[in-house]
């Protein structure tokens, strides 16, 4: 697949039970965000997010990122699993 996020566009926070997903990005900068830890990537640099990965892609450059997307094996809305806060999950008792 091929995506392009718009200046500080970004994908929601979700992970793949069966999927691998590599990305390679095409143009502009990406900070991708795997299980809590943040990777910045360039042009030409790539990270492969193995299933189960909570995984996030947000648009941190000056210009519209680029990137290819390859999922093994191939993408299934079924197998995209979004993850939700909840407003009271930070109380503390």
């Amino acid at each position: 697949a091929f995506a392009v996020y718009e200046k500080e566009g970004y994908s929601k926070l979700h992970f793949h039970e069966e999927r691998t997903e590599i990305y390679y990005i095409i143009s502009g900068t990406a900070t991708v965000i795997v299980d809590g830890e943040e990777q910045q990537l360039k042009q030409g640099q790539e990270i492969t997010i193995y299933p189960n990965q909570q995984h996030q892609v947000i648009s941190s450059g000056e210009e519209q990122l680029k990137m290819i997307v390859k999922c093994t094996p191939a993408w299934d809305a079924a197998d995209q699993h979004f993850i939700t806060f909840s407003a009271m999950s930070n109380l503390v008792c």
